[in-house]
């Protein structure tokens, strides 16, 4: 098993490494805890070890949330869409072609999914001096 590993990381992995790069074995469960264990075990034999961030010391958070697990901003592709229609169907009712110029900016608000991949705050996190609960 420990030749295959270290043929699967060997491209990717251990050119990352050599490269001073954090290297995060994700999906950490029950049925992989076996090859996690070997690819540490791994990059403790190549002197990476200190390199390697074990999932539950890194929390994570998505700029574009597809899963329910993910922590992130949930964001409206339909209200994005709809505005950029929008603003090409008045580009081309006024006549106007090329760039504009003023560029115009268009806010679409996002919200918050809370899934699993952030770590919980600790119980006593300190709060900065000024810091209010809304």
């Amino acid at each position: 098993m420990r030749s295959v590993l270290l043929r699967d990381c060997s491209a990717g992995i251990l050119a990352a490494a050599k490269h001073g790069a954090w290297l995060s074995f994700d999906a950490l469960r029950r049925e992989t805890l076996d090859r996690h264990l070997e690819l540490c075990k791994i990059m403790r034999d190549m002197n990476y070890l200190d390199q390697v961030l074990i999932p539950g010391e890194v929390g994570v958070m998505r700029h574009d949330c597809v899963h329910e697990e993910d922590s992130g901003l949930l964001i409206d592709h339909t209200a994005m869409g709809s505005s950029a229609v929008d603003r090409v169907t008045c580009k081309i009712e006024t006549g106007e072609i090329g760039l504009p110029l003023v560029p115009r900016c268009t806010h679409i608000s996002h919200s918050w999914q809370e899934g699993r991949c952030l770590r919980p705050l600790p119980r006593k996190a300190h709060k900065p001096k000024g810091w209010q609960d809304y």
